[in-house]
């Protein structure tokens, strides 16, 4: 009984090594590229200086994105709102180059967490900003 127990277990080592061998060679052709950065920030007012401040934010989206990982520029269209305090509302993406629902969800919420500077006037502002983000060179 003993020796029927410890050759199961050599089996199921077998299979399991066989599996992960077979895992590592098909997938040996995918290489994903380690990191991400944000693309240039087209504005160097506000706005711009608060998307180059807030970059790591973005780019950890992007590292952790399908599309960006195997090579892709996501180049995406945001809007929002900044309202009197700084605050971001109503964000949205309206363009984005692939598709990639996890880098979507991943930059709204992203974007939800930055405080902006307050408007001058204290009035609510509209925002359409472009963001590029890429594979880490």
């Amino acid at each position: 009984m003993k020796n029927l127990s410890k050759t199961i277990r050599y089996y199921k080592y077998i299979i399991t090594l066989g599996f992960c061998l077979t895992v590592l060679i098909r997938c040996s052709g995918i290489q994903a590229k380690p990191g991400a950065v944000l693309g240039e920030v087209p504005s160097k007012g506000p706005v711009g200086k608060t998307f180059q401040k807030n970059a790591s934010k973005f780019e950890a989206c992007a590292q952790d994105s399908v599309s960006v990982q195997t090579g892709s520029i996501q180049n995406l269209q945001l809007l929002f709102y900044v309202d009197k305090d700084g605050n971001v509302l109503k964000p949205s993406i309206e363009k984005m180059s692939e598709p990639d629902p996890d880098l979507f969800v991943c930059i709204l919420k992203a974007l939800k967490r930055i405080k902006f500077p307050k408007p001058d006037d204290q009035k609510t502002k509209k925002v359409d900003y472009p963001l590029q983000l890429k594979p880490a060179a």
